[in-house]
């Protein structure tokens, strides 16, 4: 991630930046997303298991980015929601998407 504060001291972010760490924090949640889904059908987690499992894989990924950024939210974004909040959607639907596929694979089909 990029630090997207001005390095003179000022309180101006840097939007280049801004997107670029949006971007990288959307690209990690769906590739984790894409891999808890495979993860999920092959263990066989059905409903509510299966859901929560997705909420935890994505608490995960918002923490260790919290941890990559050394709890320091404001110099490489301009609020705390994007942590938490950017691609968790676009996530879910990777996850059903996968979870589904290999849980047919596995468990119906074999």
């Amino acid at each position: 991630l990029f630090s997207c504060k001005m390095s003179t001291g000022q309180e101006n972010i840097s939007p280049d930046l801004l997107t670029a760490n949006n971007r990288i924090i959307y690209s990690c949640r769906m590739f984790v997303a894409t891999i808890a889904g495979a993860a999920a059908g092959t263990l066989g987690l059905t409903g509510l298991q299966g859901l929560l499992y997705y909420v935890f894989t994505s608490a995960i990924v918002s923490l260790l980015f919290l941890l990559k950024m050394r709890f320091s939210i404001q110099s490489h974004f301009s609020s705390h929601s994007p942590i938490w909040t950017e691609g968790v959607f676009q996530g879910l639907l990777s996850f059903v998407l996968f979870w589904t596929l290999l849980y047919d694979i596995v468990h119906i089909y074999s």
